[in-house]
């Protein structure tokens, strides 16, 4: 695959985890008592809005990990086909960690539709 499709592949998984993450949300009670595992608010009970903050991790996915500017060459072609891997390598990180956020949020949410 290349970088572009990755970072498509990124951003759908991305869309499918705060679609899927809101519908879970909807399950979760409109005022619940704080457990250890789900607490929200200061006092003894929350309400289930704090969490939609939760729905922004997948955008932790787009971080990138380095600049470009720390390829060192000279030659035109050498530069692009380093830029071409470092970009596919990127878009893989990014898919990786927008996998990992996505099932994150379903587990939080899920857990505490189930518990609560």
């Amino acid at each position: 695959m290349k970088a572009k499709q990755m970072r498509f592949v990124r951003n759908m998984i991305m869309i499918a985890t705060v679609i899927g993450g809101f519908i879970l949300w909807l399950f979760i009670p409109h005022d619940f008592k704080n457990t250890a595992f789900f607490h929200v608010g200061n006092g003894e009970y929350g309400t289930k809005a704090a969490a939609l903050i939760f729905l922004l991790f997948p955008l932790f996915a787009l971080i990138p990990n380095k600049d470009e500017s720390e390829v060192h060459t000279e030659d035109p072609k050498e530069r692009e086909k380093l830029m071409e891997e470092y970009a596919l390598r990127e878009a893989k990180r990014q898919v990786i960690i927008a996998i990992f956020l996505g099932v994150t949020i379903f587990a939080v949410f899920g857990l505490a539709a189930l518990i609560l």
